[in-house]
């Protein structure tokens, strides 16, 4: 479970696929149908009928995944209590759907809404500072 962005295309005619292509979900390990969707962008882009991002992460399943993975960095003794909540109080479908990156923003309001909030508004913060600091950093060198 990283957060690491990993490197789809290397090189113009080079696609990585699988975990090695960043196909598995940071937060939830998940990556069958991430695997899925990036080998079938690969087979369009080779025919041309694809633009060439190469994206398998949207922006907010990311920021999602750094805040999650930060918390359990930060706090593992609490990983037992939030997977438990997050099971016992999301409905199964919206799980289902957030597991496998097909989250709507309800689904995404019910799994925040399930989840204990103070203990995760630390970690946004964090993972936010460093996004700010990172950017500053990138600007600085360009």
């Amino acid at each position: 479970m990283t957060d690491h962005v990993f490197t789809q295309r290397p090189m113009p005619r080079v696609s990585v696929i699988g975990t090695l292509g960043g196909a598995t979900r940071p937060s939830t390990g998940y990556t069958f149908l991430r695997i899925q969707r990036s080998s079938e962008e690969t087979a369009l882009r080779l025919l041309g009928d694809s633009p060439d991002d190469g994206r398998i992460h949207t922006s907010r399943t990311s920021i999602l995944d750094r805040v999650f993975l930060r918390f359990l960095k930060d706090h593992p003794e609490r990983a037992p209590l939030v997977f438990a909540r997050m099971f016992a109080r999301v409905p199964a479908e919206s799980l289902v759907r957030f597991l496998s990156d097909r989250s709507g923003p309800i689904d995404i309001a019910r799994l925040i809404l399930a989840l204990p909030k103070r203990w995760f508004l630390g970690s946004a913060f964090l993972v936010v500072l460093r996004m700010v600091t990172d950017r500053g950093r990138h600007d600085r060198h360009n």
